[in-house]
């Protein structure tokens, strides 16, 4: 059912037929990629389990990465700098001593980019990532889910996801707890791929 306006699959249109590429236990599975005639939500259809994408993002999203340095993976990252952070710093008022979070951070280079004026947080659901965003990337990462983050409400200045909103089976659940995380006159910026 469509997670955003609970229509069934009578309502939803085939976008486009595929499979899984990347390697791991879903390689060379179907993906049928669907959108919702009544509220235009597009999404996978059927929707891996919970227990799927915790094993994927665990053992497998991050299983080929070879082990690099800080400075190389940020180098690697230098997009981000160069380009995102430059156009969200132009629309907002100073970011100095503003607790910032970012969901989905890997090993947290995006948060790296930022003056380190700021409390910067990171989530990630991959416990080897946040392990070594912790130990090796200087960044303070929690493993958790985003959905049940536990974080008070208001508590975040700025909350941050690059190319996370398409990963949640529910991204409308994932906004609603987005904003509940940032403070009243706060800011969220997301960022996905097209």
């Amino acid at each position: 059912r469509c997670a955003n306006c609970d229509t069934g699959p009578e309502q939803h249109r085939l976008l486009i037929e595929t499979q899984v590429t990347h390697r791991g236990h879903l390689h060379g599975l179907p993906l049928r990629v669907v959108v919702c005639d009544r509220c235009g939500l597009t999404f996978l259809n059927p929707q891996p389990t919970p227990a799927a994408l915790q094993r994927f993002y665990e053992r497998e999203y991050y299983a080929d990465a070879k082990p690099i340095s800080a400075e190389a993976r940020m180098k690697e990252k230098d997009w981000q700098r160069t380009i995102l952070l430059p156009w969200l710093l132009a629309h907002l008022p100073p970011v100095n001593d503003w607790s910032i979070l970012d969901i989905g951070c890997g090993y947290g280079e995006w948060l790296r980019h930022f003056d380190r004026s700021n409390r910067l947080l990171g989530i990630e659901q991959s416990e080897s990532a946040a392990r070594a965003a912790n130990e090796r990337f200087g960044v303070e990462v929690r493993q958790c889910d985003f959905l049940a983050n536990g974080y008070d409400a208001g508590r975040f200045d700025l909350v941050t996801g690059l190319a996370i909103i398409e990963h949640f089976s529910d991204p409308l659940a994932a906004l609603v707890e987005a904003n509940r995380i940032t403070r009243t006159g706060g800011f969220i910026y997301l960022q996905t791929p097209d």
